[in-house]
């Protein structure tokens, strides 16, 4: 298989084939934009066509986006301070976790899960 990283602290989120960027930036620490927290539910929506085009996403964020999509599984390598995660994962989180990306929300008529499927899970 295919092993790719992003090292948030690089100031980057392009991908690299199984190495880690050297820091050289500050960390991407960048909240939600205006139009990321607007439009959150609908940006990372397939089109009518099924392909995912995310016009309203930040170059970076649209890429992390599509490897989230690409990958299998992810592996998280980080220090935890104050019991979480550094500020840089935690925007990483809000910001390419979204809603037809990393979950799906049911149907407003359909409210009730079906229990299937996989779910996250975590270690220390």
């Amino acid at each position: 298989g295919q092993v790719r990283s992003l090292s948030l602290y690089a100031n980057t989120l392009s991908a690299s084939s199984a190495k880690l960027l050297p820091p050289s930036n500050p960390p991407m620490t960048k909240a939600l934009t205006n139009q990321e927290r607007s439009k959150y539910y609908e940006i990372a929506r397939p089109d009518v066509d099924g392909k995912h085009r995310y016009s309203g996403l930040d170059p970076e964020i649209a890429n992390a986006v599509r490897l989230l999509r690409w990958c299998d599984a992810l592996v998280f390598v980080y220090p935890t301070w104050w019991f979480n995660v550094p500020g840089a994962l935690k925007s990483f989180f809000d910001r390419t976790f979204l809603p037809h990306v990393a979950f799906s929300l049911p149907p407003e008529n359909n409210l009730q899960l079906d229990g299937g499927g996989e779910g996250p899970s975590t270690t220390s």
